[in-house]
């Protein structure tokens, strides 16, 4: 697990990492910790190269508070588990606006928070077959595979249409194939694996996805990718 912790109170952040240690350790589970004092910089890790599986936003910030962060990762991404950290009852009922997990009133406490992580760890395990792993830039980055719309192969290289942006790394399109769910990717070229939730039209020779970009699709494919599309509307 991948876990971001931002809070403006150094302490704060002190206590809540050592509380996930704690519970890392007591579950056996392997976890990263990355640690914010401001929203800013939390925005600025996760939008280019970090990706997490839960955060923990302490609403009461400086220039930017948890909610308005909160907000904004909804934007973007609305599979990661948000845990608020806040002083204030009053807060609670904002919680429910960006779907957040839970909420710890401080001074929080170890077992309400292990109960998050708990809950956190179920949610993640559960969901951990419907995503995808992409080496970016040294790390490992995971993708729902609802984020991604196709992929295209070159020179051994695979090149990622993706919600987040556009990734490259080293890989073969047969073994790319061989990872991929077939009920939801299919190969309509060569160099090409398309995401039938986002295909658009599909004509003789081409693919339009709903993010507005074309896919060649080959001759001898047609047939296939017209089947998978159908197979996949119809499910």
């Amino acid at each position: 697990m991948r876990i971001a912790i931002c809070d403006d109170d150094p302490k704060q952040i002190q206590l809540t990492s050592q509380y996930v240690r704690n519970w890392s350790r007591d579950r056996e589970v392997t976890v990263e910790i990355c640690e914010f004092n401001n929203a800013e910089s939390f925005l600025f890790q996760w939008s280019t190269t970090i990706s997490f599986d839960m955060a923990f936003l302490d609403i009461q910030m400086g220039s930017m508070s948890g909610m308005e962060l909160a907000e904004k990762i909804r934007k973007i991404d609305d599979q990661l588990i948000i845990v608020f950290i806040t002083g204030l009852k009053e807060h609670i009922l904002h919680g429910y606006e960006v779907r957040a997990l839970h909420y710890l009133l401080k001074p929080i406490k170890s077992i309400d928070c292990y109960k998050c992580l708990e809950q956190a760890y179920e949610i993640i395990t559960k969901h951990r077959t419907d995503t995808f792993l992409i080496p970016v830039e040294g790390q490992i980055r995971r993708f729902n595979y609802n984020e991604l719309y196709y992929f295209e192969v070159f020179s051994h290289y695979v090149s990622v249409q993706t919600r987040k942006g556009i990734f490259s790394y080293k890989k073969k399109i047969s073994d790319l194939a061989e990872e991929l769910p077939k009920e939801i990717f299919v190969r309509c070229h060569r160099s090409y694996i398309i995401n039938l939730q986002y295909v658009k039209t599909i004509e003789k020779k081409l693919v339009t996805m709903d993010n507005g970009n074309s896919v060649p699709i080959s001759s001898d494919r047609w047939r296939v990718v017209n089947h998978a599309f159908l197979r996949y509307h119809m499910k």
